[in-house]
């Protein structure tokens, strides 16, 4: 799917996240906060396109603490596993 089209739903999915906040995002790029649900620590999530290659590149990781519970590796699957169910991404074969 060509970026051009594939952009907004990338970006409604990640307004769509529970306790997350887009605060920066032009096409190709969004940065977010999300905030943990039991104390509500603030966690990163960006996401840069790369047309050229095709991908998305994904990041989330805690501002704070030395673990984070695994709650980022989870916010990137859910986000990952809606983008492919709206057919932004391939599935991969673990779906």
């Amino acid at each position: 799917m060509p970026l051009e089209e594939a952009w907004p739903i990338i970006l409604e999915t990640v307004q769509e996240m529970e306790r997350t906040e887009v605060t920066t995002e032009w096409e190709g790029y969004i940065y977010a906060k999300a905030y943990s649900r039991v104390f509500h620590f603030l966690d990163f999530l960006e996401i840069l396109a790369i047309p050229e290659e095709g991908r998305l590149s994904v990041r989330s990781s805690s501002m704070l603490g030395i673990t984070d519970f695994w709650v980022n590796y989870r916010r990137v699957e859910r986000l990952r596993k809606a983008l492919a169910e709206k057919g932004v991404i391939e599935s991969s074969q673990s779906d």
